[in-house]
């Protein structure tokens, strides 16, 4: 356990040894110590480590010294840095908003950054979380702020402090905005509160977030360079592979009449993505365009829009009804859970595929038999492509299906079959960490084994192009 203490130390020699010494005796360990010269020569923080017992004889001791500066036990000393224009008048909106919340400062601290712009440091005691969240809000509005250090004793304000730092600082990777920043911070909390339950460290998880959006930002617009494979089936057809380091693979296939794609990555690239089409088929938004989707996750359906028709299964479209209606679908109930869907859905700026433009596809409504893998559905037709549907049992998410296309030895497997090993280091980093946020690609591991080898016997003889979900191109001969 963590308390950060403000001592008011007498203008004598020893002073610090002394109480360093009291501390020590009674087995407290002083993490950090900040020496305030600005507010007053002999003010300190000291933050300590210890046993709930242990810092309360900590405190009793310090004060009976004369050196505890009064402080409720229920509060927590929170450090703000504000940037703000380095011009006369500068700091008083801020400190109004102080006046106006009534929070008392305990540290204040201000210096010119050499850019015309001065970083304004307040420690401010906040008794309440949702005082702390409202204060974040409006001082959001007013100028650039995050919180830097907060007391991290109090599990309550810890969390707090904690999850709204995080929010904040994942809002100035992605410019996310007030609401939406608003909102990670509460499902930031409700992501901690489930890891706590548990019993799970939380650092893994919220550096896989944080690792998700700082991919996320480098890889938008002119950095956004995705492997390409190109190549023309035995019949003549040409097939584009666009691999982006974030978000499922894109496969399109070029027909006399129409352009037929196979998932669509992530939303926040969906710009991304038309841009390239538009680069590899001039004149694409006019052409006809249509989309099969493998399966519902954010990270295959975001570029949905630039389709004119989408096609995917009955699960599927109950999926994407449930996230019009802002409740949890079959396909979040079966993953890490909805917080942390919601969380992923926040950083990919994800949009659900426009309603008008889905289709179902038919022959995917009966359940499949328990041990069967794969369930053959009505036959897709589209110009001279006749796919072959399969419904998948779910070895990697609900309503998901797999494609074969015989007359051009090509099929299609989602993530039920994938070329890890094929990946690039930046796929495979992220995809690392998205499998905090989604299911990983076996989520039901005995499943999605037999699937995989299901699909294999449905192929039959090869040579077979197949194209998973991510990775590169699989050779079968």
């Amino acid at each position: 356990m963590r308390r950060t203490f403000i001592l008011q130390f007498p203008d004598r020699a020893g002073v610090l040894l002394e109480c360093c010494r009291h501390l020590a005796d009674i087995g407290v360990n002083i993490t950090r110590l900040s020496f305030n010269r600005v507010v007053d020569a002999h003010a300190l923080f000291l933050e300590a480590d210890g046993t709930s017992d242990q810092l309360e004889q900590a405190e009793t001791i310090l004060g009976d010294l004369g050196y505890l500066t009064a402080w409720p036990s229920d509060e927590g000393i929170v450090l703000f840095e504000f940037t703000i224009p380095d011009v006369p008048g500068s700091a008083v909106k801020v400190l109004e908003l102080v006046a106006e919340f009534g929070f008392s400062a305990s540290y204040v601290n201000a210096r010119s950054n050499g850019s015309k712009q001065t970083v304004l440091l307040l420690g401010l005691a906040i008794d309440h979380p949702q005082e702390l969240s409202d204060f974040m809000g409006k001082a959001a509005q007013i100028a650039h702020v995050r919180i830097i250090e907060y007391d991290r004793g109090e599990k309550i304000l810890d969390n707090t402090v904690f999850y709204l730092s995080f929010a904040h600082d994942i809002d100035k990777l992605l410019n996310l905005g007030p609401q939406k920043t608003r909102d990670l911070t509460v499902l930031t909390n409700q992501v901690m509160q489930v890891l706590e339950g548990r019993g799970e460290a939380p650092y893994k998880t919220f550096d896989a977030i944080r690792g998700c959006a700082t991919a996320i930002a480098r890889y938008d617009n002119s950095h956004h360079e995705p492997r390409m494979t190109c190549f023309d089936t035995k019949e003549g057809l040409h097939v584009t592979l666009i691999e982006p380091p974030c978000g499922s693979n894109t496969c399109v296939i070029e027909t006399p009449d129409r352009l037929v794609a196979v998932d669509a990555g992530l939303s926040c690239f969906s710009d991304n993505l038309g841009t390239l089409l538009e680069q590899c088929y001039p004149g694409f938004m006019e052409r006809r365009r249509d989309l099969i989707l493998t399966h519902a996750h954010l990270d295959h359906c975001g570029g949905s829009n630039l389709f004119q028709t989408i096609f995917a299964s009955p699960i599927c479209l109950e999926c994407f009804d449930a996230e019009r209606k802002g409740v949890t679908g079959i396909h979040e109930e079966s993953s890490s859970g909805s917080a942390f869907i919601s969380i992923y859905k926040i950083l990919a700026n994800h949009v659900t595929p426009p309603q008008d433009r889905l289709v179902a596809l038919t022959g995917c409504e009966p359940p499949i038999q328990e041990g069967q893998a794969f369930r053959r559905a009505d036959d897709l037709v589209l110009g001279e492509l006749c796919f072959e549907v399969y419904a998948g049992a779910g070895g990697h998410s609900p309503g998901e299906i797999a494609l074969i296309e015989r007359k051009h030895r090509i099929a299609f497997s989602g993530d039920i079959y994938i070329n890890i090993e094929g990946e690039t280091k930046e796929q495979m980093r992220f995809n690392a960490n998205a499998a905090y946020l989604m299911n990983p690609v076996d989520a039901n591991p005995s499943m999605a084994k037999r699937e995989r080898n299901a699909l294999i016997e449905l192929l039959g003889p090869g040579p077979w192009t197949i194209i998973g979900g991510h990775g590169p191109v699989i050779r079968v001969e």
